[in-house]
């Protein structure tokens, strides 16, 4: 039963979902210990064992993932790190072995040390919870369990600062972009869950709050004003709270992540797992069997049985899909809504030259960066004239496109890309110096990308440098997607 004296109608979450956290909250406390708990301090950004810069090498990422099990009281001997390569945007994987377990980490997300961090965490929390036996799963809520538990180790601020990432993807010269969403609990679930557990730790002081986004910070500090006018006791709380209760996922996770309300999660051996600190517009989980098979709890929701009158939306979600030609469609119902809608012109653009006709992606670029120059526009006008091989205008909208990130140098994705891009519209042009030069720059910036390796290789090969060739060439198998974990 709910707690009436803790949650009654006006606190800050639903009942069911507050429920859920108190009672996850009780159960996690009692089978990781509230002592063991209550004397991990909270992690922000500052700590002196997270790296000021980075860089995402090896050695970085390694000691990171050290600094990640030492917060989570797991050996590094346990646990072995893995990399693969994942466009469809899924941030890492747990595969459960009999004597050791993999953590496997999405390469395209080595320029994000954050979501790293996050996902890190998420796929420790894996292990404590499945190798020890705590939980299965086949519980249905065991995936928010395992989102959840991190908050308890101190890392919650940067679980609630993953839980939303925006970015752009590319195949060869085509883009796509997306917001996403990663793990399965929001922001809003973490900021009720932090202020919950630093009442049970009986804290006074709340430093972190200001590293909080401000989602999470606003449930944050409304969960704190509530507790305290209802008299939150942490003994009662902990006494009278029923830890052993079995759960269901609350109704509004289930409609954060798209699930109908009486759909159940698929069932899952046991053998390995891949977790929902994958993105995209929710997080599916899959859960390979010893076979490598493997099925997702529920397909992406598709424009078919989504309730949403904005075409754009719409198309968004269709571009993001794969389907170019619906996406061009609704692209086209909100450009003649507004034919002065630069964004839609640019995505429009997009789906065209996904669709392999660079003629009108062109023609819609060309009409976006007149009605709005931006990084994003030029750079879409730069992608359908280097499929059109016209690669001097190509070189000249990447090198326009940089100009407006160079004043800022806020978006380390997209800078990265641009220097490709223009380093690949040189070396077309036949400058290989510059070419390679650029191509580099994109490298140091974001190491994951395989086509980076390879068109650096195919430079070096025109110079006859041979040997510096086979080297980019290994590197870029190394972040190719072999075998894949499902």
């Amino acid at each position: 039963m709910i707690l009436s004296w803790l949650f009654p109608l006006s606190a800050p979450l639903d009942k069911e979902t507050q429920h859920w956290i108190e009672v996850r909250t009780a159960w996690i406390i009692k089978e990781f210990g509230l002592e063991r708990l209550r004397a991990k301090p909270i992690i922000l950004s500052d700590d002196p064992r997270l790296p000021e810069e980075w860089h995402g090498s090896k050695e970085e990422v390694d000691h990171l993932f050290s600094v990640v099990c030492e917060i989570m009281d797991v050996s590094p001997e346990l646990v072995e790190l893995r990399w693969f390569t994942n466009e469809e945007e899924a941030a890492g994987l747990f595969e459960q072995g009999k004597e050791s377990s993999v953590v496997w980490l999405n390469a395209l997300n080595l320029n994000d040390p954050k979501r790293l961090l996050a996902t890190m965490a998420h796929e420790l929390s894996h292990f404590l919870l499945l190798t020890s036996g705590r939980i299965s799963s086949d519980v249905p809520d065991h995936e928010l369990v395992t989102d959840l538990l991190p908050v308890f180790f101190g890392l919650g601020v940067f679980m609630a600062d993953g839980t939303v990432r925006s970015g752009t993807h590319r195949h060869g010269t085509e883009a796509r972009w997306s917001v996403s969403r990663q793990g399965y609990l929001a922001a809003r679930h973490y900021g009720f869950a932090i202020a919950l557990w630093v009442n049970i730790r009986e804290e006074n002081e709340y430093p972190f709050a200001s590293h909080l986004r401000p989602d999470a910070g606003e449930t944050f500090w409304a969960t704190l004003k509530y507790l305290k006018k209802k008299k939150f006791d942490s003994f009662r709380f902990l006494q009278y709270t029923n830890a052993g209760e079995k759960l269901d996922i609350p109704q509004s996770i289930r409609e954060l992540e798209e699930l109908a309300p009486d759909e159940e999660p698929e069932e899952k051996p046991v053998a390995g797992h891949s977790c929902g600190s994958c993105g995209g517009g929710h997080s599916s989980c899959h859960q390979p069997p010893a076979d490598g098979a493997g099925e997702p709890h529920a397909d992406p929701p598709s424009d078919a049985n989504l309730i949403i009158d904005d075409p754009f939306t719409v198309g968004s979600i269709a571009m993001h899909q794969g389907e170019f030609e619906h996406a061009i469609q609704y692209f086209t119902m909100a450009v003649d809504e507004d034919p002065e809608d630069a964004e839609a012109l640019e995505h429009r653009s997009g789906a065209y030259l996904a669709a392999g006709n660079a003629a009108d992606a062109f023609r819609d670029a060309d009409r976006a960066v007149e009605i709005e120059p931006s990084e994003v526009t030029y750079k879409a006008r730069g992608l359908a004239a280097m499929k059109l091989e016209h690669y001097e205008a190509a070189y000249d909208d990447f090198n326009e496109a940089l100009g407006y990130l160079s004043a800022w140098d806020t978006n380390e994705a997209m800078l990265s890309e641009l220097y490709y891009l223009r380093g690949l519209a040189s070396f077309r042009l036949g400058d290989i110096d510059s070419g390679l030069a650029d191509v580099s720059r994109a490298i140091r910036r974001d190491p994951g990308q395989v086509e980076y390796y390879q068109t650096r290789a195919e430079i070096h090969e025109h110079r006859g440098d041979y040997d510096r060739a086979e080297q980019d060439r290994e590197l870029a198998d190394r972040f190719k997607p072999v075998e894949e974990p499902e």
